[in-house]
């Protein structure tokens, strides 16, 4: 056996290894999305804000 042939089975077995990580982790990602988008609420919801503390402004003289 030579060295190139050595060579092109660690590539092979490189290359097949770096796919099988990235179908992995596409797969991961789209089951975190499957996962957790049902659950998020809509966007017109988180538009609609209503502090339970209304927020004032002082200024250093006292006004506001």
């Amino acid at each position: 056996m030579s060295v190139r042939y050595y060579f092109y089975k660690i590539l092979h077995v490189t290359l097949l290894m770096g796919l099988l990580w990235l179908l992995l982790a596409i797969g991961v990602v789209v089951a975190i999305q499957w996962y957790f988008i049902p659950q998020l609420p809509s966007i017109e919801r988180l538009r609609e804000v209503r502090m339970q503390v209304p927020l004032q402004i002082y200024t250093k003289d006292g006004l506001f």
